[in-house]
């Protein structure tokens, strides 16, 4: 695999979990779930500029 197949493999499942976790925030009835969903996206949102710095 080359770099740019490895870089959009990394970039889609960054995505991906995101959008995830990002619905499992908006469909959650109970706070401490919304919580825990806010927790896990914070998380890779805080991930995105060590994986991709530029």
């Amino acid at each position: 695999m080359t770099d740019d197949e490895i870089a959009n493999g990394i970039s889609v499942k960054q995505v991906s979990t995101l959008t995830l976790c990002a619905t499992g925030l908006a469909q959650s009835i109970r706070s401490d779930i919304g919580e825990m969903w806010l927790r896990f996206l914070t998380d890779r949102v805080n991930l995105v500029p060590i994986l991709c710095p530029y």
